[in-house]
């Protein structure tokens, strides 16, 4: 049930604060076992070195139409020449591109965004630039099996059901030549209600449990009213953290969220997804990944 166990990266913020180099921490995970890398995005990751070095490729994805893109990716995971269509100035960085999944070969990676997916956006032509560099970036970090996650965190008091099914269904067709999957994230509202908009979009759900409940531990959905929805072919990606009236814990235990009759569900589902930890900033997060993944096999031992 738990190989496919994983983490969101935002769990590594003060570590990277702290100057730890962000393949050092992606080659420690995987050696722990913790191979599903969510690359999340943010501030908290472009200030880093390596997020400059996203910085980096954003800027060259200008210099190649979408098909040379795809088969420059191809190639460099493949290990076969990816030169040939790269522009000299270019040549550094996807060697070191080259270097980085090389030193990371473990890793499974998959790559999320904050991204206002609700609502009508106030210039399409912007938000399809940004969703295109981000499912070129998706590509580019596993070819094999791309996928791009979407996080509204923006509260959308009346959400337009067809706007939100029409944006996602675009994103899809933006790059055609790099398809990936599409997931959204039940962030602030209730997950019965992303779940139908992905699938009025034609896209997944990456489900995470304790996003239904409030500080005070109040539900927007009850997990029966979600679970009686969903089918396990629905889910993108499952995250695994723990909430209570102290706020995202850096550890799975007892809390809002039941966790053991969450994963049973997915076990009893046949769910074969990647569980991914997403759990509070500390100085230890390897240690944080070491106690959550215990605390699951304590509980599914058999």
């Amino acid at each position: 049930m738990f190989e496919r166990l994983g983490v969101v990266t935002n769990c590594w913020q003060i570590v990277l604060d702290q100057g730890e180099r962000f393949e050092d921490l992606v080659i420690r995970f995987c050696r722990q076992g913790f191979k599903e890398i969510e690359i999340r995005d943010g501030e908290y990751l472009r200030r880093s070195p390596f997020g400059r070095f996203i910085d980096t490729i954003e800027k060259a994805m200008a210099h190649y139409d979408p098909g040379t893109w795809q088969k420059m990716c191809e190639r460099l995971h493949r290990g076969e020449d990816w030169r040939s269509p790269i522009l000299d100035e270019d040549l550094r960085l996807f060697g070191d591109a080259e270097a980085f999944f090389k030193q990371t070969a473990e890793a499974v990676y998959s790559y999320a965004i904050s991204f206002q997916w609700l609502t009508r956006p106030e210039d399409r032509s912007v938000d399809d630039r940004r969703i295109a560099s981000a499912v070129k970036l998706a590509y580019l970090l596993n070819p094999r099996q791309p996928r791009l996650r979407l996080v509204s965190l923006e509260p959308a008091d009346d959400i337009d059901s067809e706007t939100a099914a029409s944006n996602l269904k675009r994103y899809t067709t933006l790059v055609p030549a790099c398809p990936v999957t599409l997931a959204v994230e039940n962030a602030l509202h209730p997950a019965p209600a992303i779940l139908e908009l992905a699938r009025n979009g034609n896209a997944l759900l990456a489900y995470d449990e304790a996003n239904n409940y409030l500080i005070d531990g109040t539900a927007l959905n009850t997990p029966e009213e979600f679970w009686q929805s969903v089918r396990i072919e629905d889910l993108a990606s499952v995250h695994l953290k723990q909430k209570t009236d102290q706020g995202v814990l850096a550890r799975l235990e007892d809390g809002f969220v039941d966790i053991p009759a969450l994963v049973g569900r997915l076990r009893d589902g046949g769910y074969s997804g990647d569980l991914l930890l997403e759990y509070k900033a500390t100085e230890d997060p390897l240690e944080d990944a070491v106690q959550s993944r215990a605390y699951l096999l304590e509980h599914f031992a058999g």
